[in-house]
């Protein structure tokens, strides 16, 4: 049977959270779920990790690559799922999140290209510290910085990938902003007030990587963003200065009452609890 969805895992050397990220995904993982892990030749125990998992792993291999971009995308190339996502390994899925998550993707079938879901942060330990809410993103709330996309609770059809140009394998900060504008250029996703999954915050960690995350927008994230009309670039450079809060609020407000409301129809999936089922809506 085809896999309905496939979760890449792309390793180096993260012995550390390794084993908490795959239990996470393994344990009661559906039959409609494939899991690929591509490591980059790690020198620790990740290998005798990975091994344990042998038997609900569909595929693992463990060879030198560029960086978790381009083990990302192999992992992509080599899938056979209708949905992708991928999984860092020191981060990891709340228990059920899959069982729920196949729900989500049935439930959307042709409405929606891409899914997003709420996150938890949490700290190296994998304390949960603070919840991050799905919300509505017009271009303007995309300006903000580049982690209010939660990566790990994002997931998309195969078609939609490729069409918007799959993972660039240049990059090694930020291809995964790189990835959901451009995604945002095509189809604005489907919300969900579900929270799937858990981003690990620890020291070392690429995303905080300064050097890394300079050459990424000098590469390439700073060109898209001249692309955009002058009003969207001055509301950026403005969210680099002290009024930075002041304008996230008004972000919030400009959303949450669809002033300026874009033309393109935006969908949430909503638990009801009176029917006990989840449901989809227009919210736009």
């Amino acid at each position: 049977m085809k896999p309905l969805l496939s979760i890449i895992i792309p390793n180096y050397n993260g012995e550390r959270y390794l084993s908490q990220c795959l239990e996470s995904v393994c344990s009661l993982k559906p039959e409609c779920v494939e899991v690929i892990v591509i490591d980059g030749g790690s020198t620790d125990n990740s290998l005798e990790i990975i091994q344990g998992y042998d038997s609900s792993i569909d595929f693992w291999c463990s060879e030198e690559d560029g960086g978790p971009a381009e083990a990302i995308r192999k992992g992509f190339d080599l899938a056979c799922g209708e949905w992708l996502g991928w999984l860092n390994s020191d981060d990891f899925f709340l228990p059920r999140a899959l069982e729920v998550l196949i729900d989500h993707i049935r439930l959307c079938g042709n409405l929606s290209k891409w899914l997003i879901g709420g996150r938890f942060y949490a700290n190296e330990s994998g304390q949960l510290v603070k919840h991050q809410a799905s919300k509505p993103s017009p271009d303007l709330f995309l300006l903000r910085d580049a982690y209010g996309i939660p990566q790990e609770s994002t997931f998309f059809r195969r078609d939609f990938y490729e069409q918007a140009g799959r993972i660039d394998v240049r990059l090694k900060c930020h291809f995964d902003l790189d990835l959901f504008l451009r995604f945002y250029q095509v189809v604005r996703p489907c919300y969900s007030d579900a929270v799937f999954g858990c981003f690990r915050q620890r020291a070392n960690q690429i995303s905080r990587n300064q050097s890394l995350s300079k050459l990424d927008y000098s590469l390439k994230i700073n060109k898209m963003y001249e692309k955009l009309p002058l009003a969207k670039k001055v509301f950026r450079r403005l969210l680099h200065t002290r009024f930075r809060s002041q304008l996230i609020m008004l972000c919030r407000f400009v959303v949450e009452s669809k002033v300026f409301a874009e033309k393109t129809e935006i969908t949430r999936i909503t638990y009801l609890v009176s029917e006990q089922r989840w449901d989809i809506v227009c919210i736009w």
